[in-house]
């Protein structure tokens, strides 16, 4: 784990979001190798092994299982996250940590968080690694996109993607049934990635959700632009 990440880590319990602190054991230049985590309200203790944060396992709570690689690729994932300049982070989950490599190198300067990514995946220095099985282990609005693989298009992954990503701007959803609830208090533009069909979702703050949909591929997407392009349009209830 990059060892400035503690500053947007906040503990998984339900309680009030909190600092909180990071016990480096072990250093391999800025990523914290082995350490602990600790909550200063609960006094809970995550642990650091191998540079990843354990915030819990899988089996223990909601983490769906990881699918095959989807369709989306990094490429397409830098486009919709239409991302200007360097700094900042960008959260990846589930299995579309596999593009993190790839995507890494799409976006100089920005750092990637790979949350219950697939144990396969090799790791990579520009990234940090968590595991948590229940939520993102973010505070509110630190983020600038969010990339969700299939397993992930769900509750309570979608809305916790909404909480973590700064107002204004992106998430990805890697499955056609993501939607994200009208009563999400964020303004956030959702793109659901489909086999040759991307779906752009605009929500606004406590406001309906709006689906503007197209038979496109990822050349054309990026050659015609955004929603005031595309085709149809209909209300979600």
């Amino acid at each position: 784990m990059f060892l400035e990440v503690t500053e947007i880590l906040r503990c998984p319990r339900a309680h009030d979001e909190s600092f909180v602190v990071c016990v480096a054991d072990a250093m391999d230049g800025r990523q914290v190798a082995r350490g602990v985590i600790g909550c200063p309200v609960c006094r809970a203790e995550f642990a650091i092994v191998e540079g990843v944060v354990e915030f819990g396992s899988a089996a223990a709570g909601r983490t769906p299982e990881h699918r095959a690689a989807g369709p989306l690729t990094a490429a397409a994932a830098a486009t919709f996250l239409a991302l200007e300049g360097r700094g900042g982070y960008v959260l990846l989950a589930g299995s579309v940590v596999r593009l993190a490599r790839d995507l890494a190198a799409l976006l100089p300067g920005v750092h990637l968080l790979c949350v219950n990514g697939p144990p396969d995946v090799p790791r990579e220095n520009e990234c940090s690694y968590l595991a948590s099985p229940d939520v993102l282990p973010l505070r509110i609005a630190t983020v600038r996109g969010v990339v969700l693989g299939g397993e992930c298009a769900a509750e309570p992954w979608l809305a916790e993607g909404v909480r973590v990503l700064l107002g204004g701007l992106r998430l990805v959803a890697e499955d056609e049934r993501a939607r994200l609830l009208p009563r999400v208090n964020a303004h956030v533009k959702l793109f659901r990635v489909l086999h040759r069909k991307l779906v752009l979702a605009h929500a606004h703050v406590l406001g309906s959700v709006h689906v503007l949909g197209g038979q496109l591929d990822d050349r054309r997407w990026h050659g015609r632009g955004e929603k005031h392009e595309l085709p149809v349009r209909r209300r979600l209830r």
